[in-house]
C-alpha cells in the first residue's frame, strides 16, 4: 500500500513516547510530525471563520487526541494493524487510566470489557476522523495530540480502506476528500476503486443496488453513492458514471420518497422488477439531511429539476410545522418520525442531526428556500447547544433541552454523557466548512 511504512514509523516512534514536532507552523502548513509521519500538502482548505467556532474545534479536538486513541482495539479486515478509535469515553477517562470501565460504553451504562464482551472498533470512525484532523490541519487548527492522533491514524486507516467493498458513498466522499487534503498517501487510488465497485453494485438503477439475496436498501446510503457515481464520474474522467449517478437519484426520489410528506424511509425492500417495500419507515433527521445533501449535489451538477424539486419538498417537510420535527422551544431537530408524518419521537436529539447545517448552506446557496432556520442560527446550535461542557465534547444523543439525555431503559436512568467519536467527527466536519481548492 502507498504510503504506509513511513507512517509505520511514526506509529512506532510515537507509541515509545514522542511527541510531533514543529507544529507552529504557518497557518494551513502541516509539517513533519515526528518520525517519518507523512506531512500533508492540502490543495483545498476549510472554510470555517469564525473566530468562536475555531475556538471551539481547537478545544474539542485537543480534547479529543488525548483520549481517543485506543492501542489495543482489534484490528478490522482487510487491516492486519492493531489500533484505532474508541467507540466513545467517559468524560472522566484521562487517555491511559482505566480504559476497560471508561471506554466502549453501552446505552446500557456498561463498557464492552465490564459486559465481558469483545471490544468494539468502527473503522468508519477511524476514517471520519482522519478527514476532519487533515482538514483542521490545513486550517492551521492543529495541537501536539491532534497531529499525533493524525499520525497514528494514517496507516491504520490507510489498511481499513484498501479496497473498501460496502457501498456506501460517503465513504467515497471522505476518501476524495482526504486525497485532496493528503495527496501524497493512497486515497486517491482508493477513492478511484471504490467507484468501481459502486458502478458495480448500482449497474442497474432501478433496482437502488438491490439484489435477490441481499434485497434491503438504505435510502441515504443510495443518495450518497449517486453523489459519489455523480463526482467520479468527472474526477476520473468516466461520464458514465456520471450519467449513472444521475439515473440513481431518479430512480430514488421516484420510488422511495412518501408521496404525500416527501420523506424518506430509514429502509427497504427492492424485488427484481424494482418494486419498493418499505421495512423501516422512520426518518432520523440526521440521516435525512444526509440524503437530500447528497441528493441537491447530484441535481447541481447534472441540472435535474425532478430531483431539485424532491429536495426542496423532503426540506420543507424536516421544517414543517405540521409534521413538527423542528423544535420550537429548543432550537434544533427531535430525533425523527415515521415518513407518513405519524409517530413523531420526541425523547432526545442526536448530534447527527448536526448534518442539517450544511444541507441548510447547500440549499441557500442553490436557491431554495428554506423553512427551518437559517445556517447562522444552526451553526451556533452545533458549536454550543450540543456541545456538552460538562463532557467536554460531543456525545451522541441529547434531551431535548440540550442537556444530558436520561436513557430510561436503565434502573436508574443512565446519563449517557459520554464523548462519541462519530459524533465528534459529524460536529468537527459541519463546523469546519465545505473544502475550497487552493487559489494561491
Amino acid at each position: 500500500m502507498l504510503g504506509t511504512l513511513a507512517p509505520l514509523a511514526c506509529v512506532v516512534g510515537l507509541l515509545a513516547g514522542c511527541t510531533p514536532a514543529s507544529v507552529a507552523s504557518p497557518a494551513g502548513q502541516a509539517s513533519p510530525a515526528g518520525h517519518g509521519c507523512r506531512p500533508l500538502s492540502p490543495t483545498v482548505r476549510p472554510t470555517v471563520g469564525d473566530p468562536a467556532t475555531r475556538d471551539r474545534l481547537s478545544g474539542v479536538l485537543d480534547a479529543f487526541a488525548q483520549r481517543a486513541w485506543n492501542p489495543t482495539a482489534p484490528a478490522v479486515r482487510p487491516s492486519q494493524l492493531t489500533g484505532g478509535l474508541y467507540i466513545n469515553y467517559r468524560s472522566s477517562f484521562d487517555g491511559v487510566s482505566h480504559p476497560g470501565s471508561l471506554t466502549n460504553v453501552n446505552t446500557n451504562g456498561l463498557s464492552d470489557a465490564d459486559a465481558h464482551k469483545d471490544s468494539r472498533h468502527d473503522p468508519l470512525a477511524d476514517l471520519a476522523v482522519l478527514r476532519d484532523l487533515d482538514a483542521a490541519s490545513a486550517a492551521g487548527i492543529r495541537s501536539s495530540a491532534t497531529e499525533r492522533l493524525r499520525c497514528l491514524l494514517q496507516p491504520v486507516t490507510a489498511a481499513e480502506f484498501a479496497n473498501y467493498g460496502p457501498v456506501r458513498g460517503l465513504v467515497y466522499t471522505q476518501l476524495s476528500e482526504l486525497s485532496e487534503l493528503d495527496p501524497g498517501g493512497p486515497w486517491r487510488d482508493e477513492a478511484h476503486r471504490f467507484a468501481l465497485n459502486l458502478a458495480k453494485a448500482f449497474s442497474d438503477p432501478t433496482t437502488l443496488g438491490a439484489t435477490a439475496s441481499k434485497p434491503a436498501v438504505r435510502p441515504d446510503w443510495v443518495a450518497e453513492s449517486a453523489e459519489a457515481l455523480v463526482d467520479a464520474g468527472s474526477r476520473f474522467g468516466t461520464p458514465d458514471w456520471t450519467a449513472l449517478g444521475a439515473q440513481l437519484a431518479v430512480q430514488l426520489v421516484t420510488k422511495v420518497a412518501n408521496p404525500v410528506t416527501a420523506l424518506f424511509p430509514t429502509a427497504v425492500e427492492v424485488d427484481a422488477a424494482g418494486a419498493v417495500k418499505v421495512t423501516d419507515p422512520l426518518t432520523r433527521v440526521g440521516a435525512q439531511a444526509q440524503l437530500l445533501d447528497a441528493l441537491l449535489s447530484v441535481a447541481d451538477r447534472t441540472g435535474n429539476g425532478q430531483v431539485t424539486a424532491a429536495v426542496a419538498a423532503g426540506l420543507a417537510a424536516v421544517g414543517s410545522p405540521e409534521i413538527g420535527l423542528a423544535d420550537t422551544l429548543h432550537g434544533g431537530w427531535f430525533f425523527g418520525v415515521a415518513a407518513d408524518g405519524s409517530d413523531l419521537r420526541t425523547a432526545y436529539k442526536e448530534t447527527r442531526s448536526a448534518w442539517m447545517l450544511p444541507l441548510l448552506q447547500h440549499a441557500a446557496r442553490s436557491g431554495l428556500p428554506v423553512a427551518t432556520g437559517d445556517s447562522g442560527e444552526t451553526e451556533r446550535l452545533v458549536r454550543d447547544s450540543m456541545y456538552l461542557s460538562s463532557s467536554a465534547g460531543y456525545v451522541y444523543r441529547l434531551a431535548p433541552d440540550w442537556t444530558v439525555y436520561r436513557h430510561l431503559g436503565g434502573a436508574p436512568p443512565v446519563a449517557e454523557d459520554w464523548v462519541s467519536s462519530e459524533a465528534t467527527a459529524i460536529a468537527v466536519n459541519v463546523l469546519l466548512g465545505d473544502l475550497s481548492k487552493e487559489t494561491a
